[in-house]
């Protein structure tokens, strides 16, 4: 899942492994190639709005913040 824009604060802030989220965007498919110089491709999501599902933990964002930036390219 690939974050950009505003939101990246908040997700690198609240996001963590295990951390229950529903997410909307866009496919991406990337063509790369590997350092034998075969093609590689990597399918990404790019998040247009995202929302957590996990409960409030102290300090923590509430359940239910959503963001509907639009992720730039």
């Amino acid at each position: 899942i690939v974050f950009g824009g505003p939101v990246v604060e908040t997700v690198t802030q609240y996001l963590h492994k295990g951390s229950t989220v529903y997410v909307e965007g866009r496919l991406r498919t990337r063509k790369w190639q590997d350092k034998d110089k075969q093609d590689r491709y990597t399918t990404e999501v790019v998040a247009r709005s995202f929302q957590f599902l996990d409960k409030k933990q102290g300090d923590g964002v509430p359940a239910g913040y959503e963001s509907e930036e639009d992720v730039p390219m």
